[in-house]
């Protein structure tokens, strides 16, 4: 490549009155032109050396990020499964006790306990058939009551019907024999 270069500057140096000068000018442009190619690839390594470097850095956090975020999802998965785990537990008790309450006061046992605790609309609904049982509890005992008092009743017209036919029964008998001596009457008269 020096020869080439040399050629071409003994081409235009008969323009010059020192070839001499030229070749040194030429030789200390060759030096600095090797530098600098060779500053050049330095850095050029460099820049490649810190780029391996940056995308070695980045694949890091990409791996990083991503078992972060496999972590995150398993979590989540995690807890969302737990928490409809605890609320169909919670949603099954609750009906499961709404059921049983239900049979109970469907088969006349009106003393069962109802459970109620919580704040949910099971709870309201046990609350209602809790409600529910005590009405059907005060209407059993007022039947009750009114029964009772209608056998009073019932017993006191009993004693009085029975009162009463034995004063029909003294009247009947008191009519019969006075229809008795009336016929032995009219029959001394005739």
């Amino acid at each position: 490549m020096t020869q080439a270069i040399e050629m071409q500057v003994e081409r235009f140096a008969p323009g010059f009155r020192d070839l001499v000068l030229a070749r040194q000018i030429l030789a200390i442009s060759n030096n600095e032109f090797k530098a600098t190619i060779e500053a050049l690839n330095d850095m050029a390594d460099q820049k490649v050396d810190l780029a391996k470097a940056a995308y070695a850095a980045a694949e890091a956090r990409y791996n990083q990020s991503r078992i972060i975020l496999v972590v995150l999802i398993v979590l989540g998965l995690s807890l969302s499964s737990l928490t409809g785990f605890i609320t169909l537990r919670r949603l099954n008790g609750g009906l499961a006790a709404a059921n049983q309450t239900a049979r109970a006061i469907a088969s006349g046992d009106l003393t069962v306990t109802v459970p109620v605790s919580g704040k949910d609309e099971i709870t309201t609904l046990l609350k209602e058939m809790a409600s529910m049982q005590a009405a059907l509890r005060e209407l059993v005992a007022s039947i009750g009551r009114e029964t009772e008092r209608l056998n009073h009743q019932s017993g006191e017209l009993t004693v009085t019907a029975d009162k009463g036919a034995t004063i029909a029964q003294r009247q009947s008998d008191a009519t019969s024999s006075m229809a008795a001596a009336v016929q032995e009457l009219s029959v001394s008269i005739d």
